[in-house]
Formats: C-alpha cells, structure tokens, sequence
C-alpha cells in the first residue's frame, strides 16, 4: 500500500503544481495561498511520518489526499464553491470523514493511546472529526474578517456545514469501528 500511497502523492503533487501555476498566471493569490499553505501542511506530516514512522494508515493519508485535491481543484480551480452550494456540502461531509479518521490515527499513534472499547473508540474518532470540522469553521470565520472574499454565506450557512461536519464525522466513526478498531 506504500508504493499505491507514493503513486497517488505524486500524481496530486503534479496537479497541485499545475493549478498553483495557473494561480499565479491569473494573480490568484488568495487560492494560490490556500493551495500552499495547505499543501506545506501535509507536506510537513509526510516528512514527520518518514523520519519519526508515525505511521497513520496509507489508506486513511490517501483520503486526506483525495479530500485536498477535491478542495483545491473542484472548489477553487473550478469554482464550484461559488457555483454550487451541494458541493460544499458534500465535501464538508467527506472531508470531515477523511479529517476524523486522519487527526484520530495521528494522535494515537503519537500519545500511543489505546482507547477500549471498539463502541468508545469509535466516539472518539466522531468527536474528533466534530471538533476538526468546528476548526475548519473557525478557520473560514478568520479568513472572512481579514480577506475580501467571503467563505460563510450567512449563519444558516456555518450551522449546515456543522450538520454536515457531524455526518462526515458519525460515518468516519461507523467506519472506524468496523475496519479499524
């Protein structure tokens, strides 16, 4: 699964580069900056899982690559934030999920926790995507104070992507329980 994992980064990376490229042919700053920063992000957690063998899943680091690459590409590179409101949605829900299971495996795998039982476990996983996804709005709050653009449409529009985070993260539980715990 290590080789499928290194196929897969490096094909997104390539994306990735094309997109930034376009960014910066276009003076996109504010999506070329969201691409970097968050790209560095990942970039940094792949460099740490090599040198201290972390070791969160390859499969659960393929999801987050699948949740950024549907971010970067279908949400900014063809606006369909702007153009379509379900696609938010439905990402909030998948990226919540990926987000759970990845921030749940890191943590764990760092404190070397155990968490017993498997029904408890898979809590955990849920909250920890609830609290990501609460991040995530927090995150997008900021954004919308110091830039133009705004992410948050109105308060109806924070609450469902809450819902939204809460499903992704309840799935990501269920999930968790059955596969992994």
């Amino acid at each position: 699964m290590a080789f499928v994992f290194w196929i897969v980064y490096a094909i997104y990376l390539l994306i990735q580069a094309f997109i930034a490229y376009r960014y910066i042919s276009t003076d996109n700053r504010l999506y070329f900056k969201s691409l970097l920063v968050s790209n560095i992000i990942f970039a940094v957690y792949v460099a740490a899982d090599e040198v201290f063998g972390i070791g969160v899943p390859y499969l659960i680091r393929c999801l987050v690559i699948v949740a950024m690459f549907l971010h970067t590409y279908f949400g900014y590179f063809k606006d369909l934030y702007t153009r379509s409101q379900i696609f938010d949605r439905y990402l909030h829900v998948y990226g919540c999920f990926a987000y759970a299971l990845f921030v749940y495996s890191l943590f764990a795998r760092i404190f070397r926790a155990s968490i017993s039982p498997a029904p408890f476990a898979a809590l955990m996983v849920a909250f920890t995507g609830m609290a990501t996804g609460g991040v995530f709005e927090i995150i997008e709050y900021f954004i919308d104070k110091g830039m133009p653009v705004k992410t948050q449409r109105s308060l109806k529009d924070t609450d469902v992507d809450l819902i939204c985070d809460a499903i992704g993260s309840a799935a990501a539980g269920i999930a968790a329980w059955i596969f992994m715990l």
